[in-house]
């Protein structure tokens, strides 16, 4: 056996350097769950027109007006109608910013990156900082509450060693208060060119397509009452779990509104 030995110049010391010194801030872009936010725009004209301070309306508010871009997410679950009222009411609350559409968040990258929109952020309107009782309520504050404080937004760790029972997890849990994501998945094989269908196939498709939506979007609406009834208003969930019938295989979990994978 054979020890090398090796010899080297002393490390350099690099001074240390502040993030803005190697970075700059290029856009400020924001997500929004179609289906979710437009189940929600009643809840925002009401904040519009009231003073009421620390509501989720209210975040959902800042977000959407603090942005250069805008992606509206999950469109395969809102009608083309409810599209066409959640961009409209967008662009009322944002006319500056790029609103792009997205499905299962596939979007272009040249959208959000390197674009130079952002600024300053004297440049955004938002309008929580300009309401008479959020000004009242920092009055004398060096910064503004972070948004957990400020919302009353709070988050706990769930942990335990035993793994769960998937029949028990999935009718306690899964079934009764959260969508299944592939529920209504329309799998088709891409290699295979889709059959031509006759003008009347085609309006039976998409009428049928319609019924469906409708017909989730009712049953995400009942599931959602009966959620937030148990559990408050859950905004997200996510972490990795195991099954009593696979504990050697890990699992992930994540939820947000509606949708639990």
């Amino acid at each position: 056996m054979q020890t090398i030995l090796m010899e080297s110049d002393p490390p350099t010391i690099l001074p240390c350097l502040q993030l803005g010194e190697v970075a700059r801030l290029d856009t400020c872009v924001t997500m929004i769950d179609s289906a979710d936010f437009h189940n929600n725009l009643a809840s925002l004209k009401t904040y519009d027109d009231c003073t009421i301070v620390g509501t989720i309306a209210e975040l959902m508010m800042d977000q959407v007006e603090f942005a250069n871009v805008i992606c509206l997410n999950k469109c395969d679950l809102v009608k083309d109608k409810q599209a066409a009222d959640l961009y409209e009411k967008i662009s009322l609350l944002n006319e500056k910013a790029k609103i792009i559409k997205s499905v299962h968040s596939k979007i272009d990258v040249k959208d959000i990156l390197n674009t130079h929109m952002y600024k300053d952020k004297e440049e955004f309107w938002v309008t929580s900082t300009k309401q008479e009782a959020n000004i009242e309520a920092r009055a004398g504050k060096d910064a503004p509450d972070a948004c957990t404080a400020r919302f009353d937004i709070k988050s706990f760790v769930y942990r335990a060693r035993k793994p769960f029972h998937p029949g028990r997890l999935n009718d306690l849990v899964l079934k009764p208060f959260f969508m299944d994501p592939f529920a209504n998945y329309d799998e088709e094989d891409e290699d295979v060119e889709p059959p031509e269908l006759s003008n009347e196939e085609k309006l039976k498709k998409e009428q049928d397509k319609k019924e469906q939506l409708e017909e989730t979007q009712a049953e995400a609406t009942e599931k959602q009452k009966r959620r937030t009834d148990l559990m408050g208003e859950l905004l997200r969930s996510k972490g990795f779990f195991w099954l009593a019938t696979s504990n050697d295989v890990i699992g992930g979990w994540q939820q947000a509104g509606n949708v639990l994978r």
